[in-house]
């Protein structure tokens, strides 16, 4: 009994660190979530949280890989972004998080689409109105992803009773 509550609190734990990892880069909010679903699920046999839930919510948790990769992208693109500046929002997202850490995944891109319109010959106008794009698939992605953290959340609770 003591073991099952001691696990149920740190899944209660790990959901609310996760939540964190929604906005804070460094933090792998989704897959940590979804971590804390399958060890809750594997320790108890996957009789409260069935292996089924498990599986749906890692294909989510998958989708939100992909989301945070294209989600600028596709900002960047509805907006009318060139090649150049769909470049530079990949260019610029990664080294963004490597020069400035969990600020490089806002600013990166948001740099990176701004720059790669400037060398493509786009006039400074332009050029922002791909960056806010790129800015504006950056948050897309943080609320799919803060919703796939709410899903599984609620799944898990739901499961609890």
């Amino acid at each position: 009994m003591g073991a099952a509550i001691l696990l149920l609190v740190l899944a209660f734990c790990v959901f609310i660190v996760s939540a964190l990892g929604v906005f804070l880069p460094f933090l792998p909010g989704v897959p940590l979530a979804w971590f804390a679903l399958f060890l809750y699920g594997y320790f108890t046999h996957f009789t409260t949280v069935s292996l089924t839930v498990v599986l749906v919510f890692l294909g989510l948790t998958a989708l939100t890989f992909l989301i945070d990769v294209l989600g600028p992208l596709l900002g960047a693109r509805q907006h009318h972004a060139t090649r150049f500046g769909v470049a530079g929002v990949f260019f610029g997202t990664v080294i963004g998080v490597f020069m400035l850490g969990p600020l490089g995944i806002i600013i990166g891109p948001l740099l990176g689409a701004f720059l790669g319109e400037l060398l493509g010959g786009r006039k400074s106008p332009e050029a922002l109105r791909s960056a806010i794009g790129a800015s504006l698939g950056i948050l897309a992605g943080s609320f799919v992803k803060f919703a796939v953290l709410i899903a599984m959340f609620v799944a898990f609770v739901i499961a609890l009773f």
